[in-house]
């Protein structure tokens, strides 16, 4: 027996601009057509999302029809990830971007949003669990500010395999035959690919962890917006690093025989960034690339010498942004001059956009998705992917959504209750949870009973975003079809023991209905010792 569920509709959020860059607002239904796997969607839901002070193109005649259908409290509302890679952002550019954030987050995380801030420095370290108080984002902000090292570690890395190369260099120069520049070259290159090694297995890292964020996104109903600032994303991983060593050998008289491209090839992660990318739109998390690097200059302010390592280090980077930028439905913006700006154009996006529904039929899991806008030189940026989940992943991403989230709603309420943690093994504790909820739940005749079907969906997780697997316990309920008239007048419980270690916990908890159509959500916060 599986979940019985509705067909649930696929909500396509779409920003409208024109062609100098503002919204367009005022559109109806019938401006738009939307597109899955090639063939024409029939709408069934629309509406729109425009701040009241929002500067615009000049709307059509039409623009004071109505929207076809008002959104819910919780789809107008914004979860926001924050997420600074400090290993690529040298320290002056990192504290620009803060102080911008700080400024306007205001303007990003609006009365009702939440957010959440996260670091990466070669580990995911979730500064600020998701929270709706702006202060306690700022102090986030601050308290990174403080901690974090003036030097990016790639940074560092980078110019010791710089530095390395012209030791080698001109230590050749002096050997007298005895070190040879090809001898120079080939011990250069063998540190290069040290380095570009372990650079694209921190990459692939990064990745992962910002791939297991999308999960805390993917179950809430509200707008899912990822602030990803970065100072690099390289396709090719130390592609720049080894133009620049080619370019030093080269002006010192040495021919290099392949081209850096070429070389570097063995150690791209396209296809991991394709993944990631098509995994956010799938969820329905847009992402916005800002690019705060100034790929130049190092951390001392030196500047690259050759302008040809220049734009292939800008051209690795921003092609990795920009394809998880607009397959997202996101952009790419440039924080180098103005973070604000940037910023601004972030929170412009949020406050004007337009978002289509459709049912989708069945099908393959994954769905190609193009939306045309009936306006000439209008442009249009969508997600690129739709993912139909099925009944037990649908509830697993909104069991954990609500265990980072408030405001959760379901078809019931839910109790859940920790009890005292016993110590177990290994550092760890087993807590007792009591679930209770309604006993009116959907049963069917089998016989002379009435049977239901239940399932407990759970997850913990720590403040700082570490999460149990997902938990899935199915209990049936029968009782003499003579008494039916006495069901729901008491409610029912299920117990669990969890096992966790040290410290406060949140146990996050669905009840689903498996033969109806309704779930219900509860969670409670724990600390066992």
């Amino acid at each position: 027996m599986s979940e019985v569920i509705e067909v649930r509709v696929a909500n396509v959020d779409v920003v409208v601009l024109d062609r100098s860059g503002k919204p367009i607002t005022g559109l109806t239904k019938d401006d738009f057509q939307l597109f899955e796997n090639g063939k024409p969607q029939p709408l069934t839901n629309f509406y729109e999302i425009r701040s009241q002070t929002l500067a615009t193109s000049e709307p059509s005649p039409a623009a004071a029809a109505p929207s076809a259908s008002e959104p819910s409290a919780e789809a107008k509302k914004r979860s926001v990830v924050i997420f600074f890679d400090s290993s690529s952002i040298a320290f002056f550019a990192r504290n620009k971007a803060m102080d911008s954030i700080q400024r306007l987050m205001s303007t990003l995380v609006r009365e009702g949003d939440d957010a959440m801030i996260v670091n990466w420095n070669r580990g995911l370290h979730v500064v600020q669990p998701f929270t709706a108080d702006r202060g306690a984002l700022q102090h986030g902000v601050e308290a990174m500010q403080k901690k974090i090292a003036n030097q990016s570690q790639m940074q560092f890395d980078k110019m010791r395999v710089i530095s390395d190369t012209g030791n080698n260099i001109r230590t050749s120069q002096t050997s007298a035959g005895r070190y040879s520049m090809q001898q120079a070259y080939d011990d250069s290159v063998m540190e290069w690919q040290n380095y570009a090694t372990e650079l694209r297995n921190q990459q692939s890292q990064l990745m992962t962890d910002v791939s297991s964020l999308f999960s805390v996104l993917a179950g809430s109903d509200r707008k899912k917006v990822f602030l990803f600032l970065a100072g690099e994303l390289q396709e090719s991983p130390g592609l720049d690093v080894l133009a620049q060593l080619n370019s030093t050998f080269e002006q010192n008289g040495f021919h290099v025989a392949t081209a850096a491209q070429l070389q570097a090839k063995d150690v791209s992660i396209s296809t991991q960034l394709r993944t990631l990318a098509e995994s956010a739109s799938a969820d329905g998390v847009t992402m916005y690339m800002v690019d705060v690097g100034d790929r130049r200059i190092d951390d001392t302010g030196r500047m690259a010498s050759d302008k040809s390592v220049e734009f292939l280090s800008d051209v690795n980077s921003i092609m990795s942004m920009g394809m998880l930028a607009e397959t997202t439905g996101g952009a790419v913006l440039n924080g180098m001059m103005n973070f604000d700006n940037a910023l601004r154009d972030v929170s412009r996006d949020l406050d004007s956009y337009y978002s289509l529904g459709y049912k989708p039929a069945d099908g393959p899991k994954q769905r190609k998705i193009a939306v045309r806008v009936n306006r000439p030189g209008a442009k249009v940026r969508t997600r690129e992917f739709y993912s139909l989940k099925s009944a037990d992943e649908q509830i697993s991403d909104a069991v954990v959504a609500n265990v980072f989230h408030d405001g959760m709603t379901g078809d019931f309420a839910v109790s859940v209750t920790p009890g005292a943690a016993e110590a177990a093994e290994k550092d760890t504790y087993k807590v007792p949870v009591t679930i209770t909820f309604p006993s009116d739940l959907t049963y069917l005749p089998e016989g002379e009973k009435m049977v239901g079907e239940y399932a407990v969906v759970f997850v913990t997780a720590t403040s700082d975003g570490a999460m149990s697997p997902v938990t899935k316990q199915v209990h049936k309920v029968s009782f003499p079809a003579a008494r039916a008239s006495e069901v729901g007048t008491q409610p029912l419980q299920t117990t669990a023991t969890l096992l966790v270690r040290k410290g406060t916990q949140s146990v996050s908890v669905a009840i689903v209905d498996r033969r109806g159509a309704r779930s219900g959500y509860g969670k409670a916060t724990f600390t066992a010792e």
